[in-house]
């Protein structure tokens, strides 16, 4: 894998995250990424289909939040620092990546499957 597939694939993951968190799930398709991001291959040269983009934008979101969490855990703050901290991060991760928060029932029945390999 070169820098350049790993650089596309960013932009690609941004883009997704953008239409995916204003759409949602249903609502986006792989042309309008493609075309978002500059690609006209799109599931060929990136991505299988729709589903394995989602599931790494979730993943993406999930270890960043993870990572800030961690950060505060490992500096060793006191127990009430520690869930202010929490708190804070939780409401940041929410304003920045809304597609955990915008997931409606419809979107989370039709993408459960994905999550399930």
């Amino acid at each position: 894998v070169n820098q350049e597939n790993i650089d596309k694939t960013q932009v690609i993951l941004g883009v997704a995250q953008r239409r995916f968190a204003q759409y949602g799930f249903l609502k986006t398709s792989m042309t309008e990424i493609a075309s978002d991001a500059g690609i006209k291959k799109l599931a060929v040269l990136y991505f299988e289909d729709k589903d394995a983009i989602f599931k790494e934008v979730i993943k993406n979101e999930q270890e960043g939040f993870i990572s800030q969490i961690e950060k505060f855990i490992h500096s060793e703050p006191t127990a009430s620092k520690l869930l202010i901290i929490y708190v804070k991060k939780r409401l940041e991760y929410f304003e920045l990546f809304l597609n955990l928060s915008k997931l409606n029932a419809e979107s989370i029945k039709t993408v459960k499957p994905i999550f399930n390999e």
